[in-house]
């Protein structure tokens, strides 16, 4: 069985569905309720232990990012002075390839 090209850059979520549901002979509605369950699984479990893995595919983890002062700055493409604001501290969520996905891609 193959699955159908992306319309666009990446698959979206109707698509991964689709997909999912082709390669596995399940129900459309079935997948659907899996793929949703697993979004909320995962953000739960960055809210709670700042990390989630998919074992043999990716590691997402929570990394703090600092807060910026504002200040002055020069832009690069005319390299006029020009005032940067200031940027609160935030959570950033960042992904990262396990090694056998390395394995497999390589």
């Amino acid at each position: 069985m193959s699955i159908a090209k992306p319309k666009g850059k990446y698959m979206s979520q109707s698509e991964v569905v689709t997909a999912l549901a082709t390669l596995t002979e399940c129900d459309k509605k079935d997948v659907k309720a899996i793929v949703t369950s697993l979004k909320e699984m995962i953000v739960g479990q960055l809210n709670t232990k700042k990390a989630f893995a998919l074992h043999g595919c990716t590691k997402l983890v929570i990394k703090r990012r600092k807060a910026r002062k504002a200040g002055m700055g020069r832009n690069p493409f005319t390299g006029e002075p020009c005032k940067i604001a200031p940027r609160a501290a935030c959570n950033i969520p960042r992904a990262r390839a396990l090694k056998a996905l390395k394995d497999v891609v390589a």
